[in-house]
């Protein structure tokens, strides 16, 4: 699309055009002596009677003519009994253990992603990022000729936005509606009772562009820097623009 420009101002009666983790052995016996007849050992037959002294074995002298030591019994040790008075120790029986299952962490649902809407309007007199930066460009230009800064206005925006809609749906463009409407009826329709001028434009991409673009032309500039005027609202859609300016 050709950028294209219009603009309408309002100076009393007049309009002009304008454009976002184990135990021992036994010891009851001695020795026996060589010629005698063999002892018996009291492991195999025991006597009838007490034998007479000669029929009794003389005693072995020892090494040294005395008679022989008997082999003292080796001390032994014998369990002690346990006392009937001390309780026998009952088994214990191990109880069983129970493995236990660790309990599952409660999980969160995620939450439902919200369905996507278009881009909010920004606050600031209802108006869009991109249509903002138009004022504050337009803004911008002002204070380079000392004119004070226009605030923003909600139903100026609105009638600025519904008309740059229009003339996109519509293709066509001008500041006189299809209808018939002039901006001053679209304004006042929206609720503001002192509109000032109107500029309108078409095929510029970007807010930076559509500034310059007003600015080169000399009668959308007037409306721009018109320090008289002291609202602004602004309308974008498509690339095409609508600047509504007011009095109050």
């Amino acid at each position: 699309m050709t950028p294209k420009l219009a603009l309408l101002i309002s100076v009393s009666a007049l309009t002009l055009l304008a454009g976002c983790g184990g135990s021992g052995p036994s010891d009851d016996l001695a020795a026996p002596r060589a010629s005698d007849s063999p002892a018996l050992t009291d492991e195999s037959v025991a006597p009838s009677a007490s034998p007479s002294k000669a029929q009794r074995p003389a005693k072995e002298d020892g090494a040294k003519g005395g008679e022989s030591k008997k082999p003292k019994p080796k001390p032994t040790t014998a369990a002690p009994k346990p006392s009937a008075s001390q309780p026998k120790p009952k088994p214990t029986t191990p109880k069983p253990t129970t493995p236990t299952t660790p309990k599952p962490k409660p999980t969160t649902p995620e939450p439902t992603p919200k369905p996507t809407t278009p881009p909010p309007v920004a606050s600031g007199g209802g108006m869009t990022k991109v249509e903002l930066k138009v004022l504050e460009l337009t803004n911008a230009e002002r204070a380079k000729a000392g004119c004070p800064a226009l605030k923003a206005n909600a139903k100026l925006a609105r009638a600025a936005q519904k008309h740059s809609k229009d003339m996109a749906v519509n293709n066509y463009f001008s500041h006189t509606s299809q209808d018939g409407r002039s901006p001053w009826d679209r304004i006042k329709a929206e609720g503001y009772m002192d509109p000032g001028a109107e500029n309108i434009a078409a095929g510029y991409p970007t807010a930076a562009a559509v500034v310059k673009g007003w600015m080169d032309s000399s009668g959308h500039r007037a409306n721009i820097l018109n320090c008289k005027l002291k609202a602004l609202g602004v309308g974008e859609y498509k690339n095409y623009w609508t600047q509504n300016f007011g009095w109050t």
